[in-house]
């Protein structure tokens, strides 16, 4: 039942994402404006790279939790710190694990209970979530596809309707030239000049249905993209995750809280499914 009700919000949530595709795609002197704006306040995306010259443990550790996904999700259900990786060593042996970044600059001066975690039984819960996930998005599949229908069937019969009127403007263009030649001959005939003002605002009417018509089509074939990714990436999904790619995990899971030494909170992005997975 809980699974079936976080589908029906699955399908909502990309119902309404797909929605917003759909509006207007033309930009605005709004949007060129306040770009600059955004690049003040530091809302831009960059890509860092980071090279290693030299062979060195805590050099490896540094590197490994720079490019590990964990290190920009994983937060402190108590403090609201991230978490960092670390290498235990003890008796000759090597252990990596997850602690909450102010237990370990400050002890417990402002976080008091935050559990340290091992890695191994970390990313083996949150692959566990991830295909808990993967299942209640198969349950949309249908949905998904028939969304993906609509948004194709729309765009023809949109290009259908733009075909019809471009067809139309270019009969009142030629009917508009043979009936200025009568005029040409005949300025004062009553009819001829009705019937050269209905062919002007007939025409004038035209163009502005014929760019709606263009503006609706762009939408569409943004929509039909978006609809077709969604169902490619649902297919992709449907055998399940053996693997923890961290590329992969940044790009479905948006937060994930550690509540205490045996649960983790997970936030999964584009939608408002948040899953509770036990660690084991």
């Amino acid at each position: 039942m809980k699974k079936k009700f976080l589908a029906l919000a699955l399908t909502a949530v990309m119902a309404l994402s797909l929605a917003a595709c759909g509006g207007d795609t033309q930009s605005t002197d709004t949007d060129a404006d306040t770009s600059g704006d955004e690049s003040a306040s530091g809302s831009q995306t960059y890509t860092v790279g980071i090279i290693q010259q030299v062979q060195h443990e805590a050099l490896d550790a540094a590197t490994q939790g720079f490019q590990d996904a964990l290190t920009e999700l994983l937060v402190c259900g108590e403090c609201g710190s991230p978490y960092k990786r670390v290498t235990w060593a003890r008796d000759g042996k090597k252990r990596i694990v997850w602690r909450c970044v102010s237990r370990l600059e400050f002890g417990t001066k402002y976080c008091h209970a935050s559990p340290t975690l091992d890695e191994g039984k970390l990313r083996s819960a949150i692959l566990n979530a991830m295909n808990e996930y993967a299942a209640i998005r198969q349950e949309v599949c249908p949905d998904v596809l028939a969304m993906v229908e609509e948004a194709k069937q729309a765009l023809t019969q949109t290009g259908t309707k733009l075909l019809t009127l471009k067809r139309r403007l270019d009969e009142v263009s030629h009917e508009q030239a043979d009936m200025l030649d009568m005029l040409l001959s005949n300025m004062a005939d009553a009819d001829l000049n009705a019937r050269m003002k209905a062919l002007t605002d007939e025409k004038a009417s035209l163009k502005e249905q014929i760019l709606e018509t263009q503006q609706e089509e762009v939408g569409l074939e943004e929509q039909v993209a978006k609809r077709q990714q969604m169902w490619d990436s649902l297919i992709e999904c449907s055998e399940g995750y053996t693997e923890f790619d961290d590329e992969f995990i940044r790009q479905i899971i948006q937060k994930i809280t550690v509540e205490d030494a045996d649960t983790i909170r997970i936030q999964f992005r584009d939608s408002d499914v948040v899953l509770e997975q036990g660690l084991q």
